[in-house]
């Protein structure tokens, strides 16, 4: 079965799921006057839009690419999560603002052992969805469905303090309906928030998985002829569907043809055993002028007293100019500001000879 076909399924049997579980808690709230059991169904109603959106989801993140979107429609999944985390969230903050209003003015909650026995099945209901989800999961890795799964695992929790709730509010005047409500809509906006953060650091842009950048690096390194590779850019979009390119350094003495033939098979093979489309720079090193060899080696030094976690590529000498430019790479956590190390390379380095100018590369 294919990712689509499945991600369709899960979502479907998801909402049909979810909407019998949030139909049934909102008849047993209403009749018995519990708004624990009340915003537990609303949380039910929460996950028909999640399912749904699973659904709608794989239906148009599957499409394949088309003049419009030539690469593909994988991202509406984290479209559809940041939709659904929108809602979640509005839903919490009204059921918040009707628990303490419960709390202030309490009213009386009745009990039945059938509903008892109802909320009981839901429970094991949402255990038996979390299985589910988390076996269909396997092979696809899609972040809608894992938040589902997690969805479910929290529901069972917030059920099972509606059950408590709903077992001992008849039996004492503190407000535990109320309060337990508070609490399960306080779980829900939480969830919200962090759905929210995920869906956007996918849409705005994160850095990709270091497993991935690990092997496609080891790959181009294997390669005979590479002295060496920098600047990796992966562009995510959507489930195993990745763009972007790199530098990869090779001697320049190849000839043009020699180095184009070396490129495109990294290319190739990064793209076979990765899943990766590659695009890569060349950048020709000259590995026989002494005097280069020399700078680099006292350059590498400076930037060493400095500050371990700094490093260069793309060391460029011009003779006739007698300039040397260098891409500095400096760490985004590092806390001195640029200029400040570009001016301490710049007297480290002290070679009357020659200008050291910088090219600034965070990483």
């Amino acid at each position: 079965m294919n990712r689509k076909k499945r991600g369709v399924i899960v979502g479907v049997l998801g909402a049909v799921t979810n909407l019998i579980l949030a139909i049934g808690k909102l008849v047993i709230g209403l009749l018995n006057g519990s708004m624990a059991v009340l915003s537990d169904s609303i949380n039910n109603f929460g996950d028909v839009i999640s399912s749904s959106a699973v659904w709608v989801s794989f239906m148009i993140s599957g499409k394949k690419a088309d003049k419009y979107h030539p690469f593909g429609h994988g991202r509406f999944e984290y479209v559809a999560g940041f939709l659904i985390a929108i809602v979640i969230i509005i839903v919490a903050i009204e059921f918040i603002i009707s628990s303490v209003k419960r709390i202030i003015t309490p009213e009386p909650v009745s009990f039945s052992w059938l509903f008892f026995g109802l909320i009981s099945a839901s429970i094991a209901v949402k255990i038996g969805m979390a299985v589910f989800y988390h076996f269909s999961n396997k092979g696809i890795k899609s972040i809608t469905i894992t938040a589902a799964k997690n969805d479910s695992v929290q529901d069972v929790f917030i059920s099972s303090a509606a059950l408590v709730s709903f077992s001992l509010s008849s039996l004492t005047d503190f407000p535990l309906d109320g309060v337990i409500a508070a609490v399960i809509s306080l779980i829900i906006l939480i969830n919200g928030i962090s759905l929210i953060k995920g869906t956007m650091d996918n849409i705005l842009g994160k850095k990709p998985d270091k497993l991935l950048i690990s092997k496609i690096m080891s790959t181009i390194m294997d390669q005979p002829m590479v002295l060496g590779a920098h600047d990796l850019l992966l562009h995510d979009y959507g489930h195993n569907n990745y763009m972007g390119s790199v530098h990869v350094e090779l001697c320049s003495s190849l000839s043009l043809k020699e180095a184009h033939t070396i490129i495109d098979d990294i290319e190739t093979k990064i793209l076979k055993e990765h899943k990766v489309d590659l695009v890569i720079h060349l950048d020709p090193v000259d590995t026989f002028d002494d005097e280069i060899k020399i700078l680099k080696r006292k350059l590498k030094k400076t930037l060493q007293e400095i500050d371990p976690a700094l490093s260069f590529h793309d060391f460029r000498l011009d003779k006739e100019n007698k300039e040397i430019t260098i891409d500095l790479v400096i760490p985004f956590e590092m806390q001195k500001s640029k200029e400040k190390i570009k001016s301490q390379v710049q007297n480290g380095f002290g070679d009357k000879d020659y200008t050291l100018n910088f090219i600034v590369d965070y990483k």
